[in-house]
This record gives structure tokens, sequence and C-alpha cells, in this order.
């Protein structure tokens, strides 16, 4: 990535950024390109080349990676062969997801994290 001290309009030190043969600051890039500057700096920051921190948006407001909800698989009950999520077991068990879900991740037993009240 090649870049180069310049000032703004009203004088102020920027960085200018060589994209396809002009020199541009972040804001310029991102008002071009419907990105904002602080995404651009982020994303340079994560050590992305120009190229791809432009391009890296399929569309405009929609995010790079979907987020996505933690999804447990568990065999229950054990020996069933029934394969079932953890949101399923803890609807039929009437238990809290989250507090079901908290005690699996401090080293509970699915069983004893659905035993408790």
């Amino acid at each position: 990535m090649t870049t180069r001290p310049g000032l703004t309009r009203n004088n102020i030190p920027t960085t200018l950024y060589e994209y396809q043969g002009q020199w541009l600051s972040l804001f310029e890039l991102g008002h071009r390109y419907g990105i904002s500057k602080r995404t651009l700096e982020s994303r340079i920051k994560a050590g992305l080349t120009i190229d791809v921190a432009i391009t890296r948006t399929a569309h405009r407001g929609q995010a790079i990676k979907p987020r996505q909800r933690h999804v447990t698989q568990f065999e229950y009950p054990r020996g069933s062969g029934s394969i079932k999520t953890l949101k399923e077991i803890t609807t039929e068990a009437g238990k809290a997801y989250h507090t079901v879900y908290a005690r699996l991740q401090r080293g509970w037993t699915l069983e004893e994290a659905l035993a408790c009240r």
C-alpha cells in the first residue's frame, strides 16, 4: 500500500492513499464508494489493502460477516440417537436457555445443567 502525507482543504495534515492512479484521503475514498472513513480506517488497521477495504462489503448497510447465533447440538437423551439443539432441549425441559448455556460454559455436563433449579 502506497501512502504519502497530504493536506486537506483546511490545511490539516492527512495521509493520502494511492488508489487507481489517484491520491485520495480516506474521507474521499469513503465518500466515493459509500463507506465511512472510520470503517476504512479499521479495515486498514486490520491489515487489509485499500482495494480489499473498499470492495469488502456486498451491499451497503449489510455486515461483512453476518452474526451467527450459537447453536450447540447434543444427543439427548443420551443413548437415544436423537440429536437436538440446546434451544430445543431447554424448551422441552422448561429451563432458561441462557442459564443452561452458562452452566455448560463453566464445565457442567448437560444433565447437571438441566437438573438444577
